[in-house]
């Protein structure tokens, strides 16, 4: 007994035992299990009439590396994935009229970015692996410039909305018995200037209501020249505070 536990207390912890990695685009070495990762989760939606076989093949050839983002454990598995769609199309790309109504991920019109799918490994759900790749997914979208990140969520997935409720997603209105459509701004470099430009005009202000305050507790009557002054002063700070509106204006 005691050389067990004597074993036990010496053996090297694992070191590092939940590290994930996320690559983009995907490696071409995972392309065929991202394709069976899609095709378990969607395959049905995707091509509904088509064998097993076909239905897999279907998706591997159309699969689009460069819009999927992969997160990959330590021993080089793929544990979860996220599609993405821009104005350039989605994660898949199904060609010819006669794929035409294969297409069941594409999403309606919008300036946002759209989670074209998203899938996690059976083995490897309940460990943050989608929150992780929403937030990665969020970053590429605030990165490129998009408005907001965009979401459609079956109705009865309650887990995947509970998520996307707590990553700060927004419910949009959308159609009756369609997927709920939910939405995340991303705050562009433009909108944290200009909430910084407000910060800097309220702090401006307070200064102001201060130098007033205190020329009066002084004085025991109506604001000084002193104050007055000091007044100018607090407004000539906000006014350097508060750059041409019209740079900041789209």
């Amino acid at each position: 007994m005691r050389g067990r536990l004597r074993r036990l207390m010496n053996r090297s912890p694992d070191p590092e035992p939940n590290v994930l990695r996320l690559l983009s685009p995907l490696p071409l070495a995972l392309r065929a299990d991202a394709a069976r990762l899609i095709c378990g989760a969607f395959g049905h939606r995707i091509a509904p009439r088509a064998a097993p076989r076909l239905r897999l093949a279907l998706i591997r050839r159309g699969l689009r590396r460069d819009r999927v983002i992969a997160a990959v454990d330590k021993a080089g598995r793929l544990v979860g994935l996220t599609g993405l769609r821009g104005p350039g199309g989605g994660v898949l790309q199904l060609r010819g009229r006669r794929f035409d109504a294969l297409r069941a991920l594409a999403a309606p019109r919008t300036a946002d970015l759209v989670l074209d799918c998203l899938v996690v490994a059976p083995g490897s759900r309940g460990q943050g692996i989608a929150a992780l790749l929403v937030g990665a997914a969020l970053a590429r979208a605030r990165r490129q410039g998009y408005p907001a990140l965009r979401a459609e969520v079956e109705r009865g997935n309650r887990a995947a909305l509970a998520m996307f409720r707590r990553a700060g997603f927004r419910a949009q209105a959308g159609l009756p018995g369609r997927p709920k459509v939910l939405r995340r701004t991303c705050g562009t470099a433009v909108q944290s200037r200009r909430a910084s430009i407000g910060r800097s005009w309220v702090r401006a202000s307070a200064s102001i209501s201060a130098a007033l305050a205190l020329a009066k507790n002084v004085s025991g009557a109506s604001p000084t020249a002193a104050a007055k002054r000091a007044a100018k002063c607090g407004s000539s700070a906000a006014t350097a505070a508060q750059p041409s509106r019209r740079r900041y204006i789209r």
